[in-house]
């Protein structure tokens, strides 16, 4: 064999060693599926769809104590108070600081949970650990439900080389009976749990299996085997806005790599089988004080249908523009044009408190906020400075705005149809114009905008818009000879739930 040959086979050997792929994690523990149904749901019985637009926010008060008399465990648990019963609140109490002290056992090596692989990445014969961090959370306190993880991290060292690891468990409780929740509790009774939620899960997991566990990412799952069911004992939390599983362990899919990983579903994907707001809902209070916080709920955006056109190209140029979600009604999709032709009338006014109107737009949108359809109508005349920069979408820059004025109106229908005024939105016997006063006047002198001592122009004017967390205003006022408008809000939470109709 010539020299050349020889070297060509030691090369081919030596790259042939280099391109062996690494041997699988040794799993020293049972991973085996058990049988593990999951349960029936609790509480009110919620057929699908369901209808989850409101939320109410649970009067209670919340408090992380610390956890103490642990020279190397830190951290907190939590505690809530409020309830009227006492044992429902007791025994949830109990339970949340039980399950915190409980991994004050991570400070044994012997005593950390079965992860896959453990064995492997973790010496069994290290010593105790160096610190363990155990910190709990409250994500969602709402509609009777309370959602909290908790959550702990054990560092050990052996010859100056740290080893951790780390576990988060959901607990959910109903606050009527103090009962843990299932995932089958929080979807309707007839939801096919795992065909619903898996494809999700697949989705947001699908590039797991491209990574190794050699890869420098070390908190990125290593997808083992498809998920084909979710069991009954599923870990999750319950946010504000999204629905979070959380693997470990006991998720033979994965190889988490010792700290555990979690997927997010956003609700406004799951509305039609959330049973959150029917599933636990009481006809009395089972709080010491009174429900003071409501809020709408985000839906699925709906495709909206938007066009943009140019009504008169100079003397002024006139840009109008319409938006609206795809199932609008008809009768309000013709109201649309109607409503843009009142430009012209908007221009003529504009046109007697500025030297000249160059441009004007306006906007004509239709939105969903719970039961309701807001009509939301922007007008703006500009005056522009002398110089105007085109750019290739026919705007000007912000540097070019001169004196202008803006116009803005909002009709609010509900599901009947029936316009609404700002005193519908009210209980009767509440002074609604006391509060709107109160937070109108605050904002004309943060402002510094005249009319603070009359504010008879500014209510005349006032015209409101329903958002999720909160009443936004708007008002125009002639000052002097001269137009002035504000914007402000009130907070669904300063008016308080039982002031108010529109969650009824």
């Amino acid at each position: 064999m010539s020299n050349f040959s020889k070297l060509a086979l030691v090369l081919l050997l030596a790259l042939s060693a280099c391109a062996k792929p690494e041997e699988p994690v040794i799993d020293n523990n049972d991973f085996l599926k058990v049988d593990d149904p999951m349960p029936k749901p609790q509480g009110n019985n919620v057929s699908y769809p369901a209808r989850y637009d409101v939320v109410f926010f649970n009067p209670i008060t919340i408090s992380y104590p610390e956890i103490e008399g642990e020279e190397v465990v830190r951290g907190q648990y939590v505690e809530i108070d409020g309830l009227v019963d006492e044992a429902v609140e007791n025994a949830i109490n109990t339970e949340l600081r039980l399950v915190a002290e409980a991994m004050f056992l991570f400070q044994d090596r012997a005593k950390a949970p079965a992860y896959r692989g453990i064995d492997v990445r973790i010496p069994k014969d290290i010593g105790p650990a160096k610190r363990v961090n155990v910190y709990s959370q409250v994500h969602y306190n709402a509609n009777n439900i309370l959602s909290v993880s908790i959550s702990a991290s054990s560092c050990f060292e052996k010859m100056a080389i740290p080893f951790c690891f780390s576990v988060t468990e959901g607990l959910n409780y109903d606050l009527i009976s103090g009962k843990r929740l299932s995932l089958a509790d929080v979807f309707t009774d007839q939801t096919d749990i795992s065909k619903l939620l898996l494809p999700k899960i697949n989705q947001q997991l699908y590039w797991s299996s491209d990574f190794e566990s050699s890869d420098t990412s070390q908190n990125l799952p290593e997808l083992i085997a498809p998920f084909t069911q979710l069991g009954g004992s599923q870990s999750f939390i319950l946010g504000d806005y999204t629905l979070g599983l959380l693997f470990g362990p006991r998720t033979s899919e994965l190889d988490t790599h010792l700290h555990g990983a979690s997927v997010h579903i956003p609700y406004t994907e799951l509305l039609s089988n959330l049973a959150l707001s029917q599933r636990f809902a009481s006809e009395s209070s089972i709080y010491v004080d009174e429900i003071i916080e409501k809020r709408f709920v985000d839906q699925p955006e709906e495709e909206r249908i938007v066009t943009t056109k140019t009504l008169h190209e100079s003397h002024p140029k006139i840009v109008a523009t319409s938006s609206y979600f795809k199932s609008l009604e008809s009768s309000k999709v013709e109201l649309i044009e109607a409503e843009i032709q009142k430009i012209n009338a908007f221009i003529q006014e504009a046109s007697t408190i500025l030297p000249e109107v160059k441009r004007a737009m306006v906007v004509v949108s239709f939105y969903k906020i719970g039961k309701f359809t807001q009509q939301y109508t922007h007008m703006r005349a500009y005056q522009l400075e002398d110089e105007i920069h085109d750019g290739q979408d026919g705007e000007w820059s912000f540097e070019d705005i001169g004196p202008q004025v803006g116009s803005q109106h909002t009709i609010v229908t509900d599901e009947d149809g029936n316009v609404l005024t700002l005193k519908d939105l009210f209980v009767s016997g509440y002074d609604y114009e006391e509060s709107i006063a109160a937070k109108l006047l605050a904002t004309l002198q943060k402002n510094d905008l005249p009319g603070t001592d009359d504010l008879r122009p500014w209510m005349e004017n006032l015209d409101f818009i329903l958002y999720q967390n909160y009443i936004g205003f708007y008002s125009f006022a002639k000052i002097e000879g001269v137009y002035e408008s504000v914007n402000f809000i009130l907070t669904y939470k300063e008016i308080k739930a039982s002031n108010l109709t529109i969650f009824d």
